[in-house]
């Protein structure tokens, strides 16, 4: 009887330390960090789109297309036999099945976002990207975004340290004067489409003080 009353605290504690608020965010945290690091196989690519909408706020409200539709758009369906791969197409060169398919589709719908981004998407993307002042020259990283009430459209630039490893003062810039040097941002961004990053908990973080210029 003690044992089971043990047994039961001990796993009231856990959860409570643990709840599943915590699980959905590690595995949202997991499957987007893995959506990442293999983009470049449409299959994971495919696979993690399909989940990152069922681990979002709104979950109930994004359709959801049936596995057997799925499965045959990727090519692992078992009643389709897949095409042999070809070492001379890109997207198929190492794997065991031609993907060309559906590797066309992934770079079709790219396109087709690239298309319908709004300006604020464009505006957000300068995260984590080199850049550099076409007036000054000044470059660096941008740390922050900022969409004042008046209208004005700025980015923090850091230029990272100097050559005694000291850090050197970061400036805002107009977004429009600002050119890219980089295709990648330096690390992951925040997601601010869904999570608690998108809600703002986050939690407190020093914010950059510096002058316009």
């Amino acid at each position: 009887m003690l044992d089971k009353l043990i047994r039961i605290i001990s796993e009231w504690r856990r959860k409570r330390k643990w709840p599943a608020e915590a699980q959905l965010l590690r595995m949202q945290s997991v499957v987007q960090e893995d959506q990442r690091w293999m983009a470049n196989n449409p299959i994971v690519m495919a696979i993690t789109q399909r989940y990152l909408p069922l681990l979002a706020d709104d979950w109930e409200s994004n359709p959801l297309e049936d596995v057997s539709n799925f499965r045959e758009r990727i090519g692992l369906s078992p009643h389709v036999k897949p095409k042999s791969s070809d070492a001379s197409c890109a997207p198929c060169a190492g794997k065991t099945m031609c993907v060309r398919p559906l590797y066309l589709a992934s770079q079709e719908k790219t396109k087709q976002k690239e298309k319908t981004m709004t300006n604020l998407e464009k505006h957000l993307d300068l995260l984590g990207m080199r850049v550099q002042d076409k007036v000054t020259g000044f470059s660096g990283v941008v740390a922050s975004i900022c969409f004042d009430l008046y209208g004005c459209i700025q980015a923090i630039v850091n230029p990272g340290m100097d050559n005694d490893g000291k850090m050197q003062e970061q400036h805002w810039f107009d977004v429009s004067r600002l050119k890219l040097t980089s295709s990648d941002p330096v690390m992951k961004r925040p997601n601010y489409s869904h999570g608690y990053q998108a809600e703002g908990r986050q939690g407190a973080a020093e914010k950059p003080n510096s002058q316009k210029v």
